[in-house]
């Protein structure tokens, strides 16, 4: 019990320490002063774990709790006021990124046999990559248009709205009344009956994931960029269509006079569209793999 109080508070400590020295470079590096550096998130960390520690898990109460996470807020909220009217800023990162310090370290304080310890590292490291990454994704959102985010929005419906209310459940042609309707034999009804013909909702799940391939590969062009070379961007573009690729570089070759390069490019996007069938197959069925390999052989 001693040793995985101790193995936790290092937890919390390394937590703090981590975004405190994240949010330490990006100051120094836009030379600002702004809220909290490493220390100041490292005693964040601490007082996080020892507030959620023995309100908690010694003194058994919730109502000390809630009074010292409410002073914590009003030490950010008052900050954030302070520093935004002296400095003009209106950017809250660094105080959301304390009080997630703050959750995070009393989690992992009162969780019991500690189940969210490895959820808190995880979630410290892709807020930590977030904060790293800003000036990456601002550029990368400059670049975005309506038309993308439109089918960011239309990516979402077809797989987190509609997906989940679909049936998971064997359909068999008789199950179609005008197909039912028309069968008036025994025999055949009693065949068709026997025939699962569709699931409704694995043949929209097979809709989602191959618009995600294409999707995810879309997001890699935007992210790497359309002028790291015709070989890139041939292969990634494979991901998402090699027929548009084809027809883009063609138009260029015409444009440029160059042919072999542009025709190498042509070649590997539509070799891609076999990677994309072998990924699709190895997450649908992977028994089928040894056919698909004798079918290439």
């Amino acid at each position: 019990m001693v040793n995985e109080l101790i193995i936790n508070f290092i937890v919390a400590i390394c937590i703090g320490a981590v975004m405190g020295l994240e949010r330490e470079i990006a100051h120094q590096k836009q030379k600002i002063n702004d809220f909290g550096g490493v220390r100041t998130f490292i005693l964040i960390a601490i007082f996080g774990f020892a507030l959620g520690y023995f309100s908690i898990k010694v003194l058994n109460s919730l109502a000390i709790f809630i009074i010292g996470f409410s002073c914590f807020m009003l030490l950010i909220v008052s900050a954030y006021i302070i520093i935004g009217m002296k400095t003009g800023r209106i950017g809250a990162a660094s105080e959301i990124t304390a009080t997630i310090v703050f959750i995070l370290c009393s989690i992992i304080a009162i969780s019991i046999e500690n189940k969210f310890r490895l959820a808190a590292i995880i979630i410290t490291m892709i807020v930590a990559s977030i904060l790293a990454l800003k000036d990456k994704l601002h550029k990368f959102a400059k670049h975005i248009k309506m038309s993308e985010v439109y089918a960011a929005i239309k990516m979402g419906i077809i797989s987190a709205i509609i997906l989940p209310f679909l049936p998971n459940k064997n359909y068999t042609l008789l199950d179609i009344p005008l197909i039912n309707s028309l069968i008036s034999s025994p025999k055949t009804i009693e065949f068709l009956s026997q025939i699962d013909a569709f699931n409704p909702f694995k043949i929209w799940l097979m809709v989602v994931f191959i618009s995600g391939l294409s999707f995810l590969g879309y997001i890699l062009v935007k992210s790497i960029g359309i002028n790291k070379g015709i070989g890139v961007t041939s292969f990634l573009g494979g991901l998402v269509s090699s027929t548009a690729v084809t027809a883009s570089l063609s138009e260029k070759s015409k444009e440029k006079k160059i042919i072999k390069p542009f025709a190498f490019g042509i070649v590997l996007a539509s070799s891609i569209m076999f990677i994309r069938v072998i990924i699709e197959i190895a997450v649908v069925n992977k028994n089928l793999l040894p056919a698909c390999e004798r079918e290439l052989i």
